[in-house]
């Protein structure tokens, strides 16, 4: 839905998923539904976005979850070690034309 733009339907999307994962409380439910917020807040230019993505990373990582979510996304190895931290380097980040 966000591929097209579609923030809205997105964001209905997630708020679904959120009311599933009230049913069935699995951390790797939450994990989606806070990578799904994550992704329409980015969507909407809310600077939030980059912490509920953390957030869902991190749940991932808890669970095991999908190979994909093995490497922060605003992790660059190379510029941490040369002292820039991982928020540095997100900064001004754009997402839909909203900076993170």
């Amino acid at each position: 839905m966000l591929a097209v733009g579609d923030v809205p339907a997105a964001h209905g999307a997630a708020t679904e998923l959120s009311t599933i994962a009230e049913l069935f409380p699995m951390v790797a439910l939450r994990a989606a539904v806070v990578g799904a917020q994550g992704a329409v807040a980015a969507a909407r230019g809310e600077r939030r976005s980059l912490a509920q993505l953390r957030e869902s990373w991190r749940l991932w990582r808890e669970t095991s979850g999908p190979a994909e979510h093995d490497v922060d996304p605003c992790e660059d190895e190379f510029q941490v070690r040369r002292g820039q931290s991982a928020d540095a380097l997100c900064e001004g980040i754009t997402v839909h034309g909203h900076e993170l």
